[in-house]
């Protein structure tokens, strides 16, 4: 698992996602994640990985600059972004570009243009139970994981690559001239 932003809680919960994390790598055998990011809630995340006794399965990285992330994610399977909002989160399109499956939690915003629950990712309703289940289940049925990690790049390239995004801006701008 990668969790791509920044290490705070208004917003991104951070330690609630820390927590979950936890949950996951003690629950699944062979499962370990990292914090790619840097925030004001860096010192209370590691006492917290500490506290959880995940260290040795959870790491916090550090900032890493943009042009740099994909190539980082790559040997990663699942990108993790447990928010209470968002608006369209460019870590999690990173993520999908890179071939991750994202796991989101259900917030307002633009999460949903991005993981279509069940077809380009998976979107949970809390992060305790539900968001375990989720890692559990990718890792349990290949067959999903390979689809929506399929489905999850499609999804970016077809709609969300800079020359997509320069279209869809031009169009805008036509329908106002």
């Amino acid at each position: 698992m990668a969790y791509v932003g920044r290490i705070e809680t208004l917003q991104k919960q951070i330690l609630a996602t820390v927590s979950a994390m936890c949950r996951v790598v003690k629950a699944i055998p062979r499962s370990e994640g990292t914090l790619f990011g840097n925030g004001p809630e860096e010192d209370a995340v590691r006492d917290l990985l500490e506290l959880e006794g995940c260290t040795d399965k959870i790491s916090l990285e550090g900032a890493v600059p943009p042009e740099e992330i994909q190539g980082r994610l790559e040997g990663y399977n699942v990108i993790v972004l447990l928010s209470d909002f968002e608006g369209t989160p460019g870590a999690i399109m990173d993520g999908m570009a890179a071939g991750l499956v994202p796991v989101c939690l259900a917030c307002p915003g633009g999460i949903e243009e991005l993981v279509i629950d069940g077809e380009t990712g998976i979107l949970v309703q809390d992060r305790e139970d539900g968001f375990v289940a989720a890692i559990q289940k990718l890792a349990d049925e290949n067959d999903l994981f390979r689809r929506l990690q399929t489905n999850a790049r499609k999804h970016i390239r077809e709609g969300y690559t800079l020359t997509k995004t320069v279209e869809r801006w031009e169009g805008f701008m036509s329908t106002l001239i």
